[in-house]
C-alpha cells in the first residue's frame, strides 16, 4: 500500500473517531445534562443565589429568613440569628429540586392538593422571586405532587423526602449557638462568679492575668474557655422570659465578657456578654446578645473554670517528648540517703542504670512530663521553710530531662521537676525556674514514682524466671506419690 493511501485511511479513521466521540460520548453527556436541566423545577437557580426564604413552620407560624452579610437572619416570627445548616439545606433543596415524572394532561390543581390552601414555599434568588407549591402524596410510590409558581399548569412528582426537608419548626431554623465570635479576635476576657473572678488580656507571649493579681495566665485554660463558649448550644429557648430575679440572672452563677479587638476604623468593638442563671429542672437559662433566653444543660456551667488558680500559669515542664534522650532521677529518703538512676534512650528503647527498667513505663513518664501542669498553686513566693515543710528542700525526687545522651556536648536541658510529700490531695511539686510551690493531681501516682519504693515496685524490670528443661521429669504431687510399701 502506497503512503498516500495510508495517509488517507488515517485521516478517515481520525475523522470517524472524532465523529464517534462528539456524537456518542460528548453527545450522550450533553443529552443527559439537558435532560437533568429539563427536570429541574428552578433550572436557573443556584443554592448560593438564594437569599430569602418564606415558609410555614410545622407549628403553623410563618417564617421569613434572609441571608445578610453572609449570615442567615430570622425576621419572622421573631428577630433571631438563623441556623446556617438548616437554611442552607433548604436553599439547596429548592434550587436542586428535580421532577421524577410529569403528569400528562393534568386535571384540576385541587385533585393533586395544589389548589387553594396548598403548602407554599417562596424564595428569592438572584433578585427574582420564585414559588413552590406542595400538594398531596401520590397514590403510588414515595412521591409528592408539586408545581412551581411560574408554571402552575405543569404538575410533576418529586421524591417525598425532598419536600419533607422543607418541614421545619421555628426552633430548627434558629441558631442554637449562644454566641458567635472569632477566637483570634478576642483581646480581653472577664470571668466572674459569686466568690470572685479574673480579668485577662492577650499579650504577644500569650494570655496574662490582670486582676485580681498580675502574672502569666494559663493559655490552655483560657483557650478551653473560649472553645467551650463557642460550642455552647441551646436545647430550647424562652422567648418571653420573666424578670432576671426569677431566672437567677440578676446574680448569675457565671458571667463571661469577651472584648474583641477594635474594628478596621479603630472604633471599639461591642463586648460580648454571656450570663448563666439558676438551675431549674436540670436546665440553666443563659443570656446572650438577644432578648430570648437559651436553655442549656445545667452541668455545662462546670465546663468553665471558676477558680483564680485555674487561670494562672501552672506548667511545670513543657517540651517535645521525642526530644528527650536522657532522664536523671535522684531519690532522697527522709534519713538523707540518696539513690540516683539514669535512664537513656537507645535504639531498642529506654534503658536504666544501675537498675534495669520497664521501657514502657519510662516512655509514659517522659510523655507526661512533656506537658506537666499542676492542679493548684499552694505557695505564691516560697521561702526555705515552705520548701522544707513540704519535703522539697531537698526534694523526695528530682527529675532532670535532657535532650542528649551522657557525654554528648552541651545536651540541652528540657525540664527539671522536684517532687515533695503528698498531703492527701496530690504531691507537692516545684521547678527551679518558678518561685511557687504547686500541687499535682492525685492521679499522677499512676505514672510518677514519688519515692524509691514506688520506683522499684513499678519501674524496675522484673527478672525473667528460667524455664524448666523440656525433658525434665515433673515431680509427682504429694497425693499422686506411690504409697510406701512398708
Amino acid at each position: 500500500m502506497n503512503p498516500r493511501t495510508t495517509g488517507l485511511l488515517l485521516l478517515v479513521a481520525v475523522a470517524l473517531g472524532a465523529f464517534v466521540y462528539f456524537r456518542e460520548v460528548r453527545g450522550v453527556e450533553e443529552r443527559e445534562q439537558a435532560e437533568t436541566a429539563a427536570k429541574r423545577l428552578f433550572a436557573d437557580t443556584k443554592s448560593t443565589d438564594v437569599d430569602r426564604i418564606e415558609l410555614v413552620a410545622t407549628d403553623g407560624r410563618r417564617v421569613v429568613a434572609e441571608r445578610r452579610g453572609g449570615r442567615w437572619e430570622l425576621l419572622e416570627p421573631l428577630a433571631f440569628p438563623g441556623d446556617a445548616v438548616n437554611l442552607d439545606a433548604i436553599a439547596a433543596g429548592l434550587a436542586d429540586l428535580s421532577s421524577e415524572k410529569e403528569i400528562e394532561s393534568p386535571q384540576a390543581a385541587e385533585v393533586y392538593g395544589l389548589g387553594e390552601g396548598a403548602k407554599t414555599v417562596r424564595f428569592r434568588a438572584a433578585g427574582g422571586l420564585r414559588e413552590l407549591r406542595i400538594g398531596r402524596a401520590a397514590p403510588i410510590g414515595a412521591s409528592t405532587y408539586v408545581a412551581s409558581g411560574a408554571a402552575p399548569e405543569r404538575i410533576v412528582t418529586v421524591p417525598t423526602y425532598r419536600v419533607t426537608t422543607l418541614e421545619r419548626s421555628v426552633d430548627d431554623l434558629r441558631d442554637r449557638r449562644v454566641t458567635s465570635f472569632d477566637r483570634a479576635a478576642i483581646e480581653g476576657v472577664e470571668v466572674r462568679w459569686p466568690e470572685g473572678g479574673v480579668r485577662l488580656a492577650r499579650s504577644d507571649g500569650g494570655w496574662k492575668l490582670v486582676e485580681p493579681i498580675e502574672g502569666r495566665a494559663d493559655d490552655t485554660t483560657v483557650d478551653q474557655l473560649l472553645s467551650n463558649l463557642s460550642y455552647l448550644r441551646a436545647d430550647s429557648f424562652d422567648d418571653d422570659p420573666g424578670p432576671d430575679s426569677e431566672t437567677g440572672l440578676d446574680s448569675p452563677e457565671l458571667e463571661i465578657v469577651l472584648h474583641p479587638r477594635p474594628g478596621a476604623d479603630g472604633a471599639p468593638a461591642e463586648p460580648i456578654r454571656v450570663r448563666f442563671g439558676a438551675e431549674r429542672d436540670t436546665k440553666r437559662p443563659v443570656r446572650g446578645a438577644v432578648k430570648s433566653l437559651y436553655h442549656v444543660p445545667a452541668q455545662r456551667v462546670d465546663d468553665f473554670a471558676r477558680r483564680v488558680d485555674a487561670y494562672r500559669y501552672r506548667d511545670l515542664s513543657r517540651f517535645v517528648a521525642t526530644d528527650a534522650k536522657r532522664v536523671e532521677l535522684r531519690f532522697t529518703s527522709r534519713a538523707g540517703d540518696v539513690f540516683e538512676e539514669t535512664l537513656e534512650l537507645s535504639d531498642s528503647g529506654w534503658k536504666g542504670s544501675p537498675e534495669p527498667v520497664d521501657p514502657g513505663k519510662v516512655a509514659r513518664l517522659v510523655s507526661e512530663l512533656a506537658r506537666l501542669r499542676a492542679d493548684a498553686i499552694v505557695v505564691e513566693d516560697a521561702r526555705d521553710a515552705d520548701l522544707e515543710g513540704r519535703s522539697l528542700a531537698p526534694p523526695r525526687l528530682r527529675i532532670r530531662v535532657l535532650g542528649g545522651a551522657d557525654g554528648e556536648a552541651a545536651a540541652p536541658e528540657l525540664g527539671v521537676v522536684e517532687i515533695g510529700d503528698d498531703a492527701g490531695e496530690g504531691p507537692y511539686a516545684r521547678t527551679p525556674s518558678i518561685a511557687s510551690v504547686f500541687r499535682l493531681s492525685p492521679g499522677v501516682v499512676e505514672w510518677l514514682p514519688t519515692g524509691l519504693d514506688a520506683f522499684r515496685s513499678s519501674f524496675v524490670a522484673k527478672p525473667v524466671e528460667a524455664a524448666a528443661p523440656a525433658d525434665a521429669e515433673a515431680p509427682l504431687a504429694p497425693e499422686a506419690a506411690t504409697p510406701d510399701a512398708s
